[in-house]
Parts: structure tokens; sequence; C-alpha cells
């Protein structure tokens, strides 16, 4: 007879795990409010792992390399530029 398979964790434990220990990015976007109709703005992601994050990072950054490091990182946009931050939760 075979052993018993230990049980799956729970949904609602992986993302308590998730929430004490994730990651979030921070994206700023400063822009030159003569060249735009805005002066920018800021998204907070919801808590993630440090894997996700930085992927989301590499995306808006437009990277595929020299992510290392807790940033910031600066990206030219259309009329300004954007601050990516990670930022471990506590």
């Amino acid at each position: 007879m075979a052993a018993a398979a230990p049980p799956l964790p729970s949904v609602t434990g992986a993302v308590a795990a998730i929430q004490m220990s994730g990651y979030r990015v921070i994206v700023t976007e400063h822009r030159t409010r003569g060249l735009v109709d805005s002066d920018g703005t800021t998204y907070i992601s919801p808590p993630q792992t440090e894997q996700q994050a930085r992927s989301l990072i590499a995306l808006l950054a437009g990277a595929t390399a020299g992510l290392d490091g807790g940033g910031p990182w600066r990206q030219p946009v259309a009329g300004g530029q954007r601050i990516i931050e990670l930022e471990r939760q506590r």
C-alpha cells in the first residue's frame, strides 16, 4: 500500500507567505508638463515573489540583463523618464 501524499499547502497560506516576505515594484514617471498633458504617474505593484518583481522590472525597463541589486533603474519615456524601484516587504 502506498503512503498517503502530504497535504497541499493552502492558498491562503501561500498568499500570506508572499505578503510577509514579498517584494513590491514602485514605478514613478516624471514628465515635462509642456511636452505632455500630465506631470506623471505612480504605480505600486501588489506583493509578489522576488523573481516575479524582477521580471516586471525587466519588462518596464526594457532590459534583458543588468538588473542586479535594488535599483533604482531609469528608463526614458516620451516627455520624461521612468524610475523603477524594488522594495522588500517587511
